[in-house]
This record gives C-alpha cells, structure tokens and sequence, in this order.
C-alpha cells in the first residue's frame, strides 16, 4: 500500500515520489520495478526531492536544496549516472526537462542564491543558457502549486498569490493571461469574498483554471491557541484559446469509469497527462455502483466487469490516467 505521495506518469512508466523519503518505481500497469533512491545525507540521497523526467532517455534527475547539484539516473537500469552541477544553490520548485535536453529551473524566490531567479535554463554540464531574474525579496514564500509550465508549445510562470499568468520569453516574463476579479471583488487572500487563482493544466488549445472565493471564516479558541475554520467555492473554467470563449465546468465525466470527477481534483502533468488517484475501496463502491445503471454505456460495463476481479481492497491507489488533446 503506498500512502502519501506524488506522481509521475508516462507511457513507460510510473514514479511515485514521496519528496521526503523515497522515490519508487513501477511499470506503467502498475508492477513494482525497484526503489530508486531514498532520503537522507549521504551521496545518492535527498532530504527533500524535486524531479524532472527526460522521457525520451528515461533519465531521472533530481534536485536537493542542499546539495550543489543534480543527482541522475537511468530508468531503465536503475543505475546512478552521475552528478550534474547546478548554478545557484538553494529550494527549487520545480524543473523540466526541455525538447533540446537541457533543464529549465523554477527555485523558489527567497533569500537564497537561487532565488534571485524567476528561472533559468541550464545544460547537463552545468552550464547557464539563459536566467530569469527576480526582484529581490527578502521574506521566503511556499506554495504546494509549482511555478513552471509547459503550455503545449512553450512554457508559462505563476507567481506565488499572482492573479496573472506569464510566458517565459528568454530572458524576461511577459503576461499572457489575466485573471480580472473586478473592482468590487479584489484578491483579499483571508477575507470573507477573497479570491485566489490556481494554473490547473494547459494545452496548445485550452488553458484551464481554478478561482477560489472565500466565503466564511470562523477563528475560535483552542487551548493556548486559537483555529481558524474557512469554507469556500471552487469554480473551474477552461478557456478555448482557438476561439476565445470560456467555459465553466466543475466536472469531467470519465470515459473510462463513466464516473463525473471534480474538475478541481485532477493532477496534471508538464507531458499533458492528467490523473486522479482513488483508494480501493471508493474506486469499487463507485464502479459497482455504476453496474447498477441499466443505461451504463455497454463498453464501459464491459471494462469495469474486466477490471473489478483485478482489484484487491489493498491495492491502494488506483491512478485513473488521461492524455490532454493538442
């Protein structure tokens, strides 16, 4: 059973990261292969794991915000290629792997080396091809959302808290898509009606996102402490960048389960794919459920009968997998 975790997903495999203790391997049907590193201090390890898949290689390259450079490794083998040097020391967000093979950088902007950069492109020998930079801030900012991505054809940046969207143009960032809340409804991040705005994936024709509005917000006393209890609306739309219209959808009905997914739950990818992760025991109430609909489209009956015997109430998670049209 694995637990808490992130993933990684593509035609030949599947990386479940865990960024502060493991990173395993599996076949793309779900066959564990190998560990194929772990957390730690020593040469091979990381304390805390950010990566980036060269697909077409099967190279796996991951970064630590301690150490001076890039660990790499062979997918295929499980073999460990070597250190790459990386520029500036410091907490990465996130990085790609290029179409040319080199690595685009996001750190997080802060007080460190690093994070006097927006990003920057760097070469398997450690050498700048282009950098990014940042205004100097002196206060540090995390986020669970990354910075950096790939939008189809190019690549696009989000600032922390930005309600603006930006295309990493060589050497500056240029805005690209604006997300107006209007006069009488600004982005108050903590207040009643407060707005905040999430990049959730993009392809060359449809770029989507979340809008979260804060709706109440309740602190009460806890002990020495105090908690603070929120609600809120989420709102997703997709924008058709062929047509420029704008669509808003909460849902995505699965063609391979045929069950309606929150829109807001998927997890996407920089590779166009997008999943949504289930534990056993919901992914077969769900699909037995469905089994009951006499009006169940006959091919996805014909699936789910398939596939229900394979599953065990331990096989936890179940990925339910999809490829973004171009």
């Amino acid at each position: 059973m694995i637990g808490y975790g992130q993933y990684y997903i593509y035609d030949k495999y599947i990386l479940n990261i865990h960024p502060f203790e493991k990173i395993m391997q599996f076949t793309a049907e779900g066959k564990f292969v190998r560990q194929v590193c772990r957390s730690g201090k020593g040469p091979h390890e990381f304390q805390h794991a950010v990566i980036a898949v060269d697909e077409v290689n099967d190279f796996l390259y991951v970064a630590d915000e301690v150490k001076s450079y890039f660990m790499s490794w062979d997918l295929n083998t499980g073999k460990y290629l070597g250190d790459i040097p990386i520029p500036f020391k410091g907490r990465l967000k996130n990085l790609l792997v290029t179409k040319d093979g080199t690595l685009l950088v996001a750190p997080v902007v802060g007080h460190f080396p690093s994070g006097d950069y927006y990003l920057w492109e760097q070469d398997l020998e450690g050498n700048l091809i282009r950098e990014i930079k940042a205004p100097h801030q002196d206060f540090y900012r995390d986020s669970q959302s990354p910075l950096l991505h790939f939008n189809g054809s190019g690549y696009n940046y989000i600032p922390y808290g930005s309600d603006t969207v930006y295309s990493a143009n060589h050497d500056r960032l240029v805005p690209a898509y604006l997300v107006e809340f209007g006069s009488q409804n600004e982005k108050l991040i903590g207040k009643v009606g407060g707005k905040s705005f999430t990049y959730q994936f993009e392809s060359e024709r449809f770029f989507c996102g979340r809008v979260y509005t804060l709706l109440t917000t309740e602190t009460t006393k806890s002990g020495n402490g105090t908690v603070t209890r929120t609600t809120g609306k989420n709102e997703v739309f997709l924008l058709d960048k062929k047509t420029n219209k704008i669509y808003l959808n909460e849902k995505i009905n699965n063609d391979f389960s045929g069950i309606n997914l929150n829109l807001y739950w998927a997890l996407s990818q920089a590779n166009r794919t997008i999943y949504f992760s289930f534990t056993a025991v919901d992914f077969v109430e769900k699909a037995e459920k469905l089994l009951e609909d006499p009006e169940l489209d006959p091919k996805i009956r014909t699936r789910l009968k398939k596939i229900l015997p394979t599953i065990d109430i331990e096989d936890n998670p179940i990925l339910i997998v999809g490829k973004l049209k171009n």
